[in-house]
Order: C-alpha cells, then sequence, then structure tokens
C-alpha cells in the first residue's frame, strides 16, 4: 500500500439487524475539503488494494485528492468465518456503508467489473452525493448466467450434486470465495432492470479492453445506451484485456479520471 492511511474496521448499513463489519481505508489529504472524494468499488472475489487501486492511491496523492477504499465482505481483510452466511446484496450494502463513511458530499466512484455495476446502483439511489462514475470494464447482472453456464457446462457430477445440496463448490484454485447456489440465484435482487432508462444524473466515463474474454467489449455500448442522460463516454483500448492493468491501461485509468474530475 501506498502512502498514509487511516484503517477501521466499520459497522455496514443493512435492513437486517445484523452485526457485519468491513474494512474501510482512508488516504486523506490536506485538501480534502475542495477537492471531491475518489472511492474505489472492486470486481468480484476482489479487494480494496489491487494492482488498479494501488495506482489509484499513488494518483490521487499525488493530485491531493482524498482516496478511499474497502473490503467487501470475505475479502481482504474483511473476513467472514462462515462463508454460507455470504449474501450477493451484501456487496452492494458494503458499498454504501463505504459512502456514508466517507462523509464527502462530492464522490467520484470508480467501479471495477462488478464494482461498475454495484457502482451504477449506488448513483442511481445516491444522485445527491455521486458527482461522476468511472467504470472499468463494467460486469452487470453477470451472476445467474454466469452460473448458469459454469452449473450447465463447466462443472462435473459431482460438483453439481453438491450444488444441489445446497453445499460450496471451489470450481478451480483461482477462485478466493466458494460457489452455492443460494448466492447466485439471490443475485436478481440487486440486477439492474434493462428494459428502461437507468437514471443516473453524473457523468460517467466507460473504458473497456476489446480482448476482453470475461465480459464481451460489446455489453458496455448497452450500459452507455441504458444510462439516461447524454453526458456518458465510451472509451475502447484495442490491446486491453478485462484486467486493465497494464502500464498503458493503467494510464488510460488516471488520464480518464483526471478528465472527469476536472469536469466536477
Amino acid at each position: 500500500m501506498a502512502g498514509n492511511c487511516l484503517r477501521s474496521s466499520i459497522p455496514v448499513i443493512n435492513r437486517a439487524a445484523s452485526s457485519r463489519f468491513i474494512e474501510f481505508y482512508d488516504y486523506k489529504t490536506e485538501a480534502i475539503k475542495k477537492n471531491p472524494t475518489v472511492l474505489f468499488v472492486p470486481g468480484f472475489q476482489s479487494c480494496g488494494h489491487g494492482l488498479k487501486s494501488q495506482a489509484l492511491i499513488k494518483h490521487c496523492q499525488s493530485k491531493k485528492l482524498r482516496y478511499v477504499c474497502y473490503d467487501p465482505e470475505a475479502l481482504g481483510e474483511s473476513k467472514l468465518e462462515d462463508l454460507t452466511k455470504l449474501r450477493f446484496d451484501h456487496w452492494f450494502e458494503d458499498a454504501q456503508t463505504a459512502i456514508k463513511q466517507s462523509q464527502s458530499d462530492q464522490i467520484v466512484l470508480v467501479g471495477s467489473s462488478m464494482g461498475g455495476w454495484i457502482s451504477l446502483k449506488m448513483a442511481n439511489e445516491n444522485p445527491e452525493i455521486i458527482k461522476g462514475l468511472v467504470l472499468i470494464a463494467p460486469a452487470i447482472n453477470f451472476l445467474r448466467p454466469y452460473y448458469d453456464h459454469w452449473y450447465k457446462n463447466l462443472a462435473t457430477a459431482e460438483m453439481r450434486k453438491d450444488q444441489d445440496d445446497g453445499k460450496l463448490t471451489f470450481p478451480d484454485d483461482s477462485y478466493d470465495l466458494p460457489i452455492f447456489k443460494a448466492f447466485a440465484e439471490e443475485s436478481y435482487k440487486m440486477e439492474l432492470d434493462t428494459s428502461k432508462p437507468l437514471e443516473i444524473k453524473c457523468p460517467v466515463k466507460i473504458i473497456h479492453g476489446v480482448k476482453d474474454e470475461t465480459v464481451p467489449y460489446e455489453k458496455s455500448l448497452k450500459v452507455m445506451q441504458l444510462i439516461s442522460n447524454d453526458n456518458v463516454e465510451l472509451i475502447y483500448q484495442k490491446d486491453g484485456d478485462h484486467r486493465l492493468s497494464s502500464d498503458t491501461s493503467l494510464e488510460l485509468i488516471l488520464r480518464s479520471l483526471d478528465d472527469m474530475l476536472s469536469k466536477i
């Protein structure tokens, strides 16, 4: 991690009377009152300090911008002993909690992959606070189709039986969290309604790599068309993949953030 950081464990805002906590990281600067806060929303199975977030930390500190990020439940330092208690909507509650904890009236969300889905939801629900969105290869409404494809085409007979019995499954070594049916099926509660425009009042920048094999780059065109306002830019990087973590990709993300901030 770069720079000075105030780390805290904060209780999660939720409708249920649960006692969940997440880890929140605040990279403050002396200029926080006059500049927007940049808040990073990580992607599926990602914590708050991946390569993109580390680049953003250094960049924001060089620009005297306040930067905040967090570890979603069961990821990074936001530990969860019983993974069967993890629910998809918890990650949306975690983002809302980070927004409130920031105590800022001007926030630019940088959402990566599934973090783009969460960021769109947060901008729709918090139009008075969210002043800009930078979406990196946004993956909206992906979990149920992803799970169905895995279950029907990739899972072994034993894995399918475990899923039908409500057990946890690690499909391969690349998974930090297991898959289980209730988690995937309940994600519909947080899906964006793509049959009508999504009310977003702030400017939006979408960045997507053409070589993305996880979320096809054409899907970002549909995201742009979904957003209600006209202040939306879609940027394709021809040699970019889904992670967009190469030096040139990170430079593009940082330039896009700077351009967004210059308009607020």
